[in-house]
């Protein structure tokens, strides 16, 4: 993980990859290659070079492959079994988790089938949330708000 400015406080980053990819009707769409590696690992990636002090990845469906496709990162994973009930399970877990880590401050949400975000737009959000006063900081999609997003633990 890169160095955050000395301003910033503690924030942990869950990347959300628990889902089966039924819509896919193949393999994982998290182990389809992108950019020399696949996009699991290449998310991660991401993840790990922002100024977020823990990565943690939630995986559920076909956990065994995306465990293994992580074994070289320095991430901790949290095996979701109820990941056929939704995202909000896979959500739930991690921040019960965090949250008996008393050290975060915040936690980046991000999904692991967004490639196209970078550990420089990562970056930003965490950037601006340590500059607002806001609870939570979401990129937008429309009008929408989604994540990436920087939420508070108040």
């Amino acid at each position: 993980m890169n160095k955050a400015p000395e301003s910033s406080v503690k924030i942990a980053l869950v990347v959300l990859a628990a889902g089966n990819s039924s819509r896919m009707g193949q393999i994982s769409k998290l182990l389809l290659p992108w950019k020399h590696q696949n996009m699991l690992q290449y998310t991660v990636k991401q993840c790990v070079r922002s100024f977020s002090d823990e990565v943690y990845v939630v995986l559920g469906a076909n956990f065994t492959v995306h465990a293994q496709a992580l074994r070289n990162f320095p991430v901790r994973i949290i095996k979701n079994t109820s990941w056929e009930k939704g995202m909000g399970t896979s959500l739930k877990k991690a921040i019960k988790i965090i949250k008996n880590d008393h050290q975060f401050e915040a936690v980046l949400i991000t999904l692991g089938d967004q490639p196209l975000i970078k550990s420089a737009d990562l970056n930003r959000l965490i950037t601006l949330y340590n500059a607002s006063d806001k609870g939570i900081i979401a990129t937008k999609n429309g009008n929408k708000p989604g994540v990436p997003a920087v939420i508070s633990k108040k």
